[in-house]
């Protein structure tokens, strides 16, 4: 402890003590008897006007209380409701005292007070609204009757402060939301009070929805937005919230959200919806969001693309305004592919190649190059072929034992490449199959048992569904496998 804090201390201590010294000593009072409500004059002698009092009449404190003019320091008090003949006490409470924990408050017994009677209760006959159930934005008159004599008459809620309102026997409100108002009959200090509820049906804002998180077709999604579920009242339930999907002009079946949230609708993508580019809408009750853009995960359907046949020398290919082009370049063994876009060169890469069968191509988005050429001295005279992500700048597939025949294929999305040659190490003509996820960036399990066969060139595949493959070769059907 600081000596400056000591000092204060000290001060304190030392005020305190001139405080008690100086306690006020109260010895009577005027009237000494009276109806409910009477102002009650306690007389003070000496002491000072700080602190608080407390007085109560047999036992029953008094609410309001004031001290009198400060020429002549004394304390009124009112005669409180429930208060019967008897004595009267005051206490004192300096509070500089206190503040330093010491005990400096007197309670003072005085006489008896004689309660002659008390003042008439107002009698709120009637308190209604009309009309009691409103719209957001429609008004309600609040109506009421009393009987007695009222000094003061007063309305308030939760939501406004109390308005006077004596001499009034209507009010009219426009709450936004369901409010209860109390009316308040004052005679002198006696009260009588009653209360009426206004119900309003707030006005329901339009849905929106800002993001949508969706699996595969099938599978949940979660839909984020404002206003995406209502109830006109806190005692009304909420009306449906659904969600609306739409694909390729079909729309689907509201998929209902029977918990829903104001910012969060969840369900289930329609099992036939397919991926690719979709809408969904909010509905909730009989409003409707804008239709908001989304991808359904997994591949789309439909046939793979065979790229075998670009696989002829340097190859060129334009996505919108952008050129891109794969050149095979170089002499004996070691070749070397260039990739282009725009005219200005992004990679360049050396493969062992043979002089002759060398090329590249590009997937149907034109953001895969393949490149294919055979290899005398490295890999036994074996096809090599390489899969080239052109925009991660990195190789996702890289076979260097192939046979002759070979075919490249893409998925629609470009996402899985199927490819099939000749492989010698099992006999000249015996074919194997592979698939490649190229999200991944692993290579399947081979999807069928090789063939062996003379011309080994019929092979097709397409995807049945948004994860699985199906596959022709040589008049035999292979799968459907899983490509997730």
């Amino acid at each position: 402890m600081t000596v400056k804090i000591i000092c204060m201390y000290i001060a304190l201590v030392i005020f305190s003590v001139f405080i008690t010294g100086c306690a006020s000593e109260f010895t009577n009072f005027t009237p000494t008897s009276g109806a409910i409500c009477t102002e009650v004059t306690i007389m003070r002698e000496g002491g000072h006007r700080f602190g608080t009092h407390i007085v109560a009449f047999n036992g029953v404190r008094s609410l309001d209380i004031r001290l009198g003019p400060r020429s002549e320091s004394n304390v009124i008090a009112v005669v409180p409701p429930g208060a019967t003949t008897g004595p009267v006490t005051i206490r004192q409470n300096s509070g500089m005292g206190m503040f330093i924990g010491m005990l400096d408050s007197d309670t003072y017994e005085l006489g008896n007070f004689t309660v002659t009677g008390s003042p008439a209760v107002p009698n709120i006959t009637s308190f209604n609204a009309v009309p009691e159930e409103i719209d957001e934005g429609e008004a309600s008159t609040l109506q009421w009757s009393i009987t007695g004599t009222t000094t003061h008459l007063e309305l308030n809620s939760s939501e406004s402060e109390t308005i006077d309102v004596t001499g009034a026997t209507s009010y009219t409100v426009a709450p936004t939301h369901t409010t209860n108002y109390r009316l308040t009959a004052v005679n002198k200090c006696v009260t009588e009070t009653d209360s009426v509820t206004v119900l309003v049906n707030e006005t329901q804002a339009s849905p929106e929805i800002e993001d949508v998180d969706a699996g595969f077709p099938g599978e949940s999604v979660t839909v984020h937005g404002n206003n995406l579920r209502y109830r006109p009242r806190d005692d009304r339930p909420y009306v449906e919230s659904s969600l609306i999907f739409a694909q390729g002009g079909t729309s689907y079946s509201p998929v209902v959200d029977s918990s829903p949230r104001d910012r969060e609708l969840n369900g289930d993508l329609p099992e036939a919806i397919n991926p690719g580019a979709a809408t969904v809408r909010a509905r909730v009750g009989t409003l409707e969001s804008e239709p908001f853009d989304f991808a359904v995960a997994g591949r789309e359907n439909g046939s793979f693309q065979n790229v075998t046949l670009q696989i002829t020398g340097s190859h060129t290919c334009t996505s919108g305004s952008i050129v891109r082009t794969l050149e095979i370049s170089g002499d004996g063994e070691e070749r070397t592919a260039n990739f282009e876009e725009g005219g200005s060169r992004l990679w360049r890469e050396s493969f062992h190649l043979g002089t002759s069968n060398t090329g590249a191509g590009f997937s149907g988005d034109c953001m895969h190059g393949v490149i294919v050429g055979q290899n005398t001295s490295v890999t036994d005279n074996k096809f090599v072929m390489h899969v080239r992500d052109l925009a991660a700048g990195r190789t996702r597939v890289s076979e260097t034992s192939l046979g002759q025949g070979v075919q490249v294929l893409f998925s629609p999305d470009d996402s899985v490449v199927l490819y099939k040659a000749q492989d010698d190490f099992r006999g000249v003509g015996f074919a194997v199959i592979h698939l490649y996820d190229m999200r991944d960036h692993s290579v399947m399990p081979d999807p069928g048992p090789g063939n062996s066969c003379t011309a080994c060139n019929s092979l097709s595949a397409r995807v049945v569904n948004y994860r699985d493959v199906e596959i022709t070769f040589d008049g035999d059907d292979y799968g459907p496998y899983h490509i997730e």
